[in-house]
């Protein structure tokens, strides 16, 4: 990619925001140094890589990478031959025992492919680290124990400490001692036991000086005492410290051994951490994987500038499906600007391996490269004007168009300004068509008129216009994809104040070709917003019949396996009984054959009879009761006092009458006279109706009487929704089509309860909840049937 493209898009700045998520310093050293690929597999890879590490994040698990250290220096030297330190050595243990942990906790996870297989290719030369740590302590100093030889000079050393702190001590605490020292007390000077002695009493105390106060009135003197025993400890430490060092040099020459796998270990660590940060990128930015799209083909849905995140205004964008060319006009600060940066650098950091700051559905195919010409870069040294440094950087595009593989993205941002207006506008068409001609995609900013005009009449070229508010005079910063951008001038103007005389003198010194070519474009542009509203509406209506028709299918499929499910019941209940007469036979055939009491036998066959009647009488009420009454035909004619079902209510009882004009009838359901139409009616049994004693005049439900808004507030579950299924049946009864019912809000509980009951209501057609102007969540609207 080119570092002018690069710098002009800010791509440094989100390299530098992925390296901030890094958990190691090599690991953020490798972040810094990613550049776009231009390799289709390499970039999918990346990708799914970077979706397998949101994964795990997502879910709340993380693949820790504690302890690792950047060691490559060390390892250099160490394969030279030199002595590392105990620290250097501690690192790559320490490092060696993170790889470990990484490849158990990722090995094996079929659910992420590509980092169990990162992690499989690790080398993880344990038999170094747990050499490393039985020599070397936590804090980098070589252990005691690490040869026997070194416990031996340690332990001579502290011997011989001991004695001669025993020795100063007994010194020190002698009185006549006492009286040549400042203070009572022994401390080093140049590695050996020293005691403060006063200046006037030097040629008293027998021994070396080996330091003095800054005033000189103490002197730090070895006594003479002492002196050999000191002398025989710096040889032990000499000793020791030649011992360490051989130590050193040995574990050294065992990580040497393996330095090319302790350096394949490190850069796997570092590629694993590189992934992660780009994960940790993307939860921070809510960003999402786009889906792969043909070569040159790009959609940014609700994508959001990632350098501005919370302050960037959503864009809807799109490149190479409808056309390969799309012309942005509109006012300056309207967005224009941001707008051709998001999207190459959308595409950079997608070839990148990182996810974008856009809503699901944003795809994005393979581009060879991109190149921009973003920004005023006049160079005064070069004595280049705004419109010769535009200039210059187009040809090195278009001469690199040639050179790299296609399809490019190209983004030219006021595309021939700096100009006289009409060379420019010719200039800046000629480019375009050139670049398409070459297969480029290209988007372009412009304030020239007549390029909206070319966008109209050339083929695969559209216009796109920042939308600005009129009445606040301030933009919205919103793409509008197929409309072009109008000036505004006038109107901005005349809201601002400018006296109305002079803006009508404007409008008649404006060209009559300008102005009716502005106003043909007016009008195409306010005919594409109307088709573009239809068109939507048009596809809400699908949307909604589709999720109308599945809603259906599957009430069909359900009241299908039911009815399926009773006839199974039927038939097994059916099978058994036939079983139980089967055997009652069998039981009287035997009877007969020893039977000698004709009398008996009689007997014994009439109550096999009666049981056989009786048992064929209940399968045929209980198959009877067991069907689906909505499946029977509907009564076409009744007479009064005739038994009927009611589906709606799934009740029995009588026709108090026949049907009325309108085709409703009158029917008396227990203790209720409901009114329903005729073809909510299935043929009854007088076996089904349940009888009631009078208790004086019935309540006739009549739509007429039943509200459209029940009340269930502050009510407990249990006392709800008795009321709600009798009301719902006294709607359905009344023929209301759209009822209301408070639950209130609270806690939710009876909303959700409430939800449920109509969910499985046969008669419920839709339910939502009401607008915030109307009740918002304390108030569920219901559709009828």
């Amino acid at each position: 990619m080119d570092e002018r493209t690069l710098r002009n898009l800010e791509y440094d700045k989100i390299i530098a925001m992925l390296a901030q998520q890094a958990e190691t310093s090599v690991g953020a050293e490798c972040a810094g140094a990613l550049r776009p690929s231009t390799d289709p597999d390499q970039i999918a890879r990346w990708q799914s890589e970077t979706d397998q590490a949101r994964t795990l994040l997502d879910r709340a698990e993380s693949v820790s990478l504690g302890g690792v250290r950047d060691y490559r220096e060390s390892i250099r030297r160490a394969a030279r031959g030199g002595a590392l330190a105990g620290s250097e050595l501690l690192a790559v243990a320490g490092t060696i025992a993170a790889a470990a942990r990484v490849r158990r906790t990722l090995t094996g996870r079929e659910d992420l492919p590509l980092l169990s297989g990162l992690a499989h290719e690790l080398p993880v030369p344990e038999p170094v680290a747990r050499h490393i740590n039985r020599a070397i302590d936590d804090q980098g100093e070589v252990r005691d124990d690490a040869s026997p030889e070194l416990a031996r000079l340690r332990q001579r050393a502290l011997t011989l400490q001991s004695r001669m702190r025993s020795k100063l001590e007994n010194l020190i605490r002698s009185p006549s001692f006492q009286h040549y020292l400042q203070e009572p007390l022994i401390t080093i000077r140049a590695d050996r036991y020293v005691v403060p002695v006063k200046q006037e009493y030097r040629n008293q105390v027998q021994g070396l000086v080996h330091d003095q106060s800054a005033s000189g009135a103490t002197l730090f003197m070895e006594p003479l005492a002492v002196v050999e025993m000191g002398n025989e400890l710096r040889r032990a430490q000499a000793a020791e410290h030649h011992e360490v060092e051989r130590i050193l040099r040995q574990l050294s020459a065992v990580v040497a051994g393996v330095a090319e796998e302790l350096t394949r270990m490190l850069n796997i660590l570092a590629e694993l951490d590189v992934i992660q940060a780009r994960a940790r990128l993307s939860l921070q930015m809510d960003a999402c994987r786009p889906a792969p799209a043909q070569p040159g083909q790009m959609r940014v849905l609700a994508g959001r500038h990632p350098l501005l995140q919370n302050e960037a205004v959503p864009v809807d964008v799109h490149i190479g499906y409808d056309f390969d060319t799309l012309v942005i006009t509109g006012p300056n600060t309207g967005g224009k600007t941001v707008t051709l940066k998001m999207v190459g650098l959308f595409l950079l950091m997608h070839q990148t391996g990182l996810h974008l700051p856009a809503q699901p559905g944003t795809a994005v195919g393979f581009f060879g490269g991109v190149f921009c010409d973003i920004g005023d870069e006049q160079s005064i040294e070069q004595s280049l004007s705004t419109f010769s440094s535009h200039m210059t950087q187009i040809v090195k595009i278009l001469s690199n168009l040639k050179q790299t593989q296609g399809p490019h993205l190209v983004l030219l941002d006021e595309l021939g300004a700096g100009t006289e207006p009409s060379e420019g506008a010719v200039l800046a068409r000629s480019i375009l068509e050139y670049l398409q001609e070459q297969g480029a995609r290209t988007i372009a900013t412009t304030h020239y008129s007549e390029l909206k005009t070319f966008a109209y009449t050339r083929e695969r070229v559209e216009n796109a216009a920042v939308e600005f508010d009129l009445e606040t005079l301030q933009p919205t910063y919103r793409l509008l994809i197929g409309l072009p951008g109008r000036s505004n001038a006038l109107q901005i103007a005349a809201r601002l104040g400018l006296p109305g005389n002079l803006v009508d003198r404007a409008k008649k010194l404006l060209p009559r070709r300008q102005g009716e070519v502005e106003g043909l474009l007016s009008r195409i542009a306010d005919d594409k917003v109307q088709a573009a509203g239809e068109r939507r509406q048009a596809e809400q209506d699908a949307r909604d019949a589709a999720i109308l028709r599945q809603r259906y299918e599957k009430q069909l499929a359900d009241l299908q396996a039911r009815e399926r499910q009773i006839i199974e019941n039927a038939q097994e209940e059916a099978l058994s009984i036939l079983q139980r007469v089967r055997r009652q036979s069998e039981d009287l055939i035997r009877e007969l054959r020893t039977a000698h009491d004709r009398s008996e036998l009689d007997r014994r066959a009439q109550k096999l009879k009666q049981d056989l009647e009786k048992t064929t009488s209940e399968l045929a009420d209980r198959v009877r009761a067991r069907q689906p009454r909505s499946t029977e035909q509907p009564l076409t004619d009744l007479r009064p006092g005739q038994p009927v079902y009611v589906v709606s209510l799934r009740k029995a009882g009588h026709a108090l009458d026949k049907p009325g004009g309108d085709g409703k009838v009158p029917v008396q359901v227990g203790i209720m006279r409901v009114v329903v139409p005729l073809s909510d009616l299935r043929p009854g049994a007088e076996d089904e109706i349940t009888e009631v004693k009078d208790s004086g005049p019935r309540p006739t439900l009549v739509s007429d009487r039943v509200e459209t808004e029940v009340h269930l507030r502050g009510m407990r579950v249990a006392d709800a929704l008795p009321l709600l299924d009798k009301y719902l049946d006294a709607a359905c009864v009344a023929g209301l089509r759209q009822v209301r019912i408070v639950h209130g809000k609270g806690t939710g509980t009876l909303r959700r309860v409430v939800a449920e009951v109509l969910r499985e209501h046969p008669r419920v057609k839709a339910f939502h909840l009401a607008p915030p102007q109307e009740g918002d969540h304390g108030v569920t609207v219901v559709e009828l049937e």
